[in-house]
């Protein structure tokens, strides 16, 4: 018998979770336009303007070292496959048109496309997650926990996708910006994601199968600048005392906290796999150390959105 690797076995799981998380239908038209594609988190566009050679390191790279290649090719980084080429070119066509980003009406259009692609890519996450974790349910009390936990957050998810699919259908202005700014240089990572944002609210809101407060992020390489914006829905309102001190703070101290953020709220964050970054290895998890010292781990990581850290 050959010998049986950690890295063998997380493969073959995930590749029956992948199968497992295949729809065969197009989840917006039902199949009338097209099959399914790859769908990419932050657009090839961007992708390329960071990296020479097209390849990348994301999350997957840093904190599953052992089991993850070590890099991405552009056509794998940060996919998702739930809707067909008609549907990905008419529902992101806005954002994924960079002459778009000076006309001031296409702004919200703008923010509700990222809002969409950000909560489709979840949803293919939390799919692929509960897939890999349906197997334990039965063996493991603290696997059906933890898959419980997921399932909330998949119908919670669900709902904001309608909620994102209504805004762009009546075409309302329904974000709040949080911080948006156009850096005069290009940072070496690019990122897309939402996420509810618990620091200082764990004991404010649990998920639900409701509604969770989603915090929205993107960040976006052009040739010769990048777009860093965070945003909201309007009405989610418990983050506005959280808001006004952030809006009190340095910028170079508002860009530190939307770089943690990336770092430690979103999976789809992208650099060239040749950057020297080693201080993301303190995102690594390792056979050593506990589920509970891995989310409390104190992580000191550099703010890449600063000037110090552009790529030419």
């Amino acid at each position: 018998m050959g010998k049986i690797t950690i890295k063998g076995n997380y493969s073959e799981l995930m590749k029956k979770a992948l199968n497992n998380t295949e729809v065969k239908k197009c989840i917006v038209c039902d199949g009338i336009e097209g099959t399914i594609i790859d769908s990419h988190t932050v657009p090839q566009f961007i992708l390329r303007n960071i990296s020479l050679t097209h390849e990348y390191k994301s999350s997957y790279q840093f904190e599953l070292p052992d089991v993850e290649n070590e890099k991405l090719g552009i056509k794998k980084s940060g996919i998702f496959r739930l809707i067909c080429g008609t549907c990905d070119t008419e529902l992101f066509k806005t954002y994924e048109t960079e002459k778009n980003y000076s006309i001031p009406c296409k702004e919200q259009r703008i923010l509700a496309e990222i809002a969409l692609k950000n909560a489709l890519k979840k949803q293919y996450d939390l799919l692929l997650t509960l897939n890999l974790l349906e197997p334990g349910i039965e063996k493991h009390k603290e696997v059906k926990k933890v898959f419980d936990y997921y399932v909330s957050i998949l119908y919670a998810n669900d709902n904001e996708i309608q909620r994102i699919w209504d805004i762009l259908e009546s075409g309302l202005e329904d974000y709040k910006i949080i911080y948006k700014k156009y850096l005069n240089y290009k940072t070496p990572v690019a990122a897309q994601g939402h996420f509810p944002y618990a620091r200082g609210f764990e004991e404010t809101y649990k998920p639900n199968e409701c509604v969770i407060p989603w915090m929205n992020i993107a960040v976006l390489p052009f040739s010769n600048k990048t777009l860093v914006v965070l945003f909201t829905r309007n009405d989610n309102t418990i983050y506005e005392g959280w808001i006004k001190k952030f809006g009190e703070i340095s910028e170079n101290e508002k860009l530190d906290v939307i770089n943690d953020m990336i770092f430690t709220e979103l999976e789809d964050y992208f650099i060239d796999k040749d950057l020297m970054a080693d201080d993301l290895l303190s995102l690594r998890l390792n056979d050593k150390t506990s589920m509970k010292e891995f989310f409390n781990r104190q992580i000191q990581i550099n703010n890449y959105l600063e000037e110090t850290y552009k790529i030419q």
